[in-house]
């Protein structure tokens, strides 16, 4: 009967040892993730130290965090870094398709399969309040596999903390754009072109500045209406953004009014 007794104290003993090691590597991985949020992460930055911290903090072998695009869900981040040889910003599933991460995203219930083998899939709702942000894809040894409380507690840290850096991105991005157009505003204009004028002037290249402006604008929304007014300039400003490179400025300068800024680019090339 005391040899009974000890075992099944030593037992207790190393389940009560195992329990505080997963708790500390939780702890150890919330402190990063609280870090990287305090640092100002993009969405997709932070997605992906999520996604690095998982094999610590859960013992995860794979890990996915899937976010709402239009009609699909994009997969944010992944480890390992492809699967099946997709990039990450490349794989997309339908939000209304059969896959785990669909079927979480729309019923917001976690999904778990592999019972009985040699690994266990599970997909978590990730939700702040009543707002849905995404879906958690995590794959672990089933030998190796966390509590449920464990998981859920960093998936509903992980929620808190993607919300967090898509509402300072779409904040920030606010301030620099157009809310009408998408384009960006006068502010970030008068910024941008200030340093790009010093780069030319430091480097000596030549930069170009054009100015647009749109005939008979007030025509239009005498004629039709203020609604297609604003739709004439979104479509206009979207020609613009989609016939120009990537590192050329459109901004709307108001009204009717837009100015580009061309670095590294003479007349004859603001010309074509």
């Amino acid at each position: 009967r005391g040899r009974k007794l000890l075992r099944s104290l030593l037992a207790e003993r190393r389940g009560t040892r195992r329990s505080l090691a997963s708790h500390r590597r939780l702890v150890s991985a919330l402190f990063r993730l609280h870090q990287a949020m305090s640092e100002g992460e993009s969405p997709r930055a932070l997605a992906q130290s999520v996604v690095g911290l998982a094999p610590k903090a859960l013992r995860a072998t794979r890990a996915e965090i899937w976010v709402p695009s239009d009609d699909v869900l994009q997969r944010l981040a992944a480890i390992p870094a492809e699967r099946d040889g997709t990039p990450d910003a490349a794989a997309t599933i339908p939000a209304d398709g059969n896959e785990a991460a669909a079927m979480v995203w729309r019923e917001w219930l976690t999904i778990e399969r592999g019972e009985g083998t040699s690994e266990i899939e599970a997909h978590y709702p990730l939700a702040v309040g009543t707002d849905r942000i995404g879906v958690m894809s995590l794959w672990f040894p089933a030998a190796n596999r966390p509590s449920e409380s464990l998981s859920s507690f960093f998936c509903a840290e992980v929620a808190i903390a993607l919300d967090s850096a898509i509402r300072l991105e779409r904040a920030q991005s606010e301030a620099l754009t157009d809310a009408l157009t998408g384009a960006y505003n006068r502010r970030f204009l008068e910024a941008r072109l200030a340093e790009e004028l010093r780069r030319a002037g430091k480097l000596g290249y030549p930069t170009s500045l054009m100015f647009i402006d749109l005939d008979r604008f007030k025509e239009v929304n005498d004629t039709y209406g203020h609604d297609v007014g604003d739709l004439l300039l979104r479509n206009v400003a979207s020609l613009l953004r989609s016939e120009l490179r990537s590192v050329d400025v459109v901004a709307r300068f108001g009204g009717d009014e837009f100015v580009i800024v061309l670095p590294e680019t003479d007349r004859a090339g603001s010309l074509r």
